[in-house]
């Protein structure tokens, strides 16, 4: 099932893929094991997102896929973590799928990964997933002579607000595969296990901020800014293309922040 999850997503085969979903279904909370049992492919959660991914239910994908990576961590598979997290990170989009990379592709390299987090990168580098600027971009600023706006008038779409990078279920998770790894390294020390051990304790410590509290994602206005200067400063390199003049006059009197105004010398 496994391959043909991935294959139905390959080839964008819906039908096959909400099958697989219904058989899978019943099995969500049991990892996935071949029969000689020598590897284990992670949380059947995973193949339910990406089943729900191919026939075009995003939600119900998303919420699969956030579970895979908290039971993916609980049950210490580090390659599959890293995978789930990845595959959420496709699906998701935007400044939270660029996060989500970010830590898939360091954790894919700290346990040697190399292929997948150079795949992994291009696709983060590749995300569509920007704020759109209503009102024709710069031209909306500019319109406005003088008058500062906020940024938040000038994105489209509704914004999720602040969300942590390690939610409360997946930190609970690492915390308990941590004192698990303790308790096996105080009867039964191994070099896997330190390693295991030092990669979560690493991992938890890149996602804690001060006093130990978690880290978020950026806040709406943050995410809010940063799209609008992107957007903007590729609506004035367009026009530096075929009128470097106005462009030129354009980057001196365009200021970006939390608001933006336009106010030519």
């Amino acid at each position: 099932m496994f391959c043909v999850v991935h294959v139905a997503a390959a080839l964008g085969e819906a039908e096959i893929a909400r099958e697989a979903y219904r058989l899978l279904e019943p099995f969500a909370d049991l990892p996935v094991v071949p029969a000689t049992a020598i590897v284990c492919f992670g949380s059947t959660e995973l193949l339910l997102g990406i089943a729900a991914t191919t026939f075009g239910e995003s939600a119900l994908a998303t919420g699969h896929l956030e579970r895979a990576v908290t039971t993916n961590i609980r049950l210490g598979n580090l390659p599959m973590t890293a995978y789930a997290r990845a595959t959420l990170a496709h699906l998701v989009g935007g400044d939270r799928g660029r996060e989500l990379f970010d830590v898939a592709i360091r954790d894919a390299k700290a346990i040697g990964m190399d292929e997948r987090a150079a795949l992994w990168t291009r696709a983060r580098d590749g995300l569509a997933g920007r704020i759109v600027i209503r009102k024709e971009n710069v031209w909306w600023v500019v319109s406005h002579h003088g008058k500062e706006i906020r940024v938040e008038d000038l994105v489209g779409g509704e914004d999720s607000g602040n969300q942590p990078v390690l939610d409360p279920v997946a930190r609970a998770a690492y915390l308990t595969r941590i004192r698990d790894l303790r308790a096996q390294l105080d009867d039964n020390p191994t070099p896997r296990l330190e390693a295991e051990l030092e990669a979560l304790l690493s991992h938890l410590e890149r996602e804690t901020g001060m006093g130990g509290r978690g880290r978020n994602f950026a806040g709406p206005a943050e995410r809010a800014r940063t799209a609008v200067r992107k957007a903007i400063r590729r609506a004035i390199d367009a026009i530096a293309a075929t009128e470097q003049p106005t462009a030129d006059a354009l980057r001196d009197a365009v200021t970006t922040g939390y608001r933006c105004s336009y106010r030519p010398g």
